[in-house]
């Protein structure tokens, strides 16, 4: 599993790209670990010393596990949270000097009673592209109550 030291996301998962080269030419390329998700049940802001400085040992992971995806802008950090948790803006400056996309996801109760999750925000658009960086859609449906820690 990813990490340095004792940092360890709950999950992981690989970035694949695509490029279309002239004339005919596909090329992928395959960075190994250089996406972490993490899911926090907090209320209030998750900041770099969150956990005991757990959030900065992650942006330093991928940094470290992934240096030319985050070099390249493809490394990312997700946050799956409850409704009242907010990301901190030392969070996502500290995350976009190191070129790592930071997303949020949220957590919602539907009116059957069931949860779901929000489509990833991006909340630090890192390497805009000549066509514009793909931001998710984030629209919870239109009945839900907050899914509280």
């Amino acid at each position: 599993m990813a990490g340095v030291g004792n940092v360890v996301p709950d999950g992981t998962n690989d970035v694949k790209t695509i490029a279309y080269e002239w004339p005919l030419k596909i090329r992928t390329t395959l960075y190994p670990d250089a996406s972490f998700y993490d899911m926090k049940a907090v209320s209030g802001t998750i900041g770099l010393s969150t956990d005991e400085y757990q959030i900065l040992g992650f942006l330093d992971a991928l940094r470290a596990n992934s240096p030319e995806a985050t070099k390249r802008g493809y490394s990312s950090l997700t946050f799956v949270t409850t409704s009242d948790a907010r990301i901190s803006p030392n969070v996502l400056n500290k995350a976009s000097q190191m070129g790592i996309n930071v997303f949020q996801m949220v957590a919602y109760i539907n009116a059957d009673n069931e949860i779901g999750f929000s489509n990833p925000m991006l909340l630090n658009p890192v390497r805009p592209t000549k066509v514009g960086y793909p931001v998710p859609n984030f629209s919870p449906p239109d009945s839900f109550v907050p899914l509280l820690p």
